[in-house]
């Protein structure tokens, strides 16, 4: 009889070992979890970073392509420049065409004045050889 209980008592013993060795199996699973849950984590930081990432190149194209687009309106600003500039010097162009056509009348007038005096001396000389 004692050898029965003794027997059952290290029947106890073995079942408290391996509820103990169960809480253990709980214990590591619930360290995996966490540790799982740490990855998980670390995975989400991985992804927003990469997403900052994107972010920050994305503003980087903006920022280039509005670059661009500020070159290109001062290409634009420059041939508009040139444009007035070859305006201005046709502008001159006929100013000068205008002077010389002032000019040639000036010169139409002086012709006519001195054909009109040579006329007055003609009709003068004419009026005194008749008197």
């Amino acid at each position: 009889m004692l050898y029965g209980v003794e027997t059952m008592l290290y029947g106890v013993e073995t079942m408290l070992d391996g509820v103990e060795t169960m809480l253990y199996g709980v214990e590591t699973m619930l360290y995996g979890v966490e540790t799982m849950l740490y990855g998980v984590e670390t995975l989400l930081d991985g992804v927003e970073t990469m997403l900052y990432g994107v972010e920050t190149m994305l503003y980087g194209v903006e920022t280039m392509l509005y670059g661009v687009e500020t070159m290109l309106y001062g290409v634009e600003t420059m041939l508009y420049g040139v444009e007035t500039m070859l305006y201005g010097v046709e502008t001159m162009l006929y100013g000068v065409e205008t002077m010389l056509y002032g000019v040639e009348t000036m010169l139409y007038g002086v012709e006519t004045m001195l054909y009109g005096v040579e006329r007055d001396n003609a009709l003068w000389s004419r009026d005194n050889a008749q008197s």
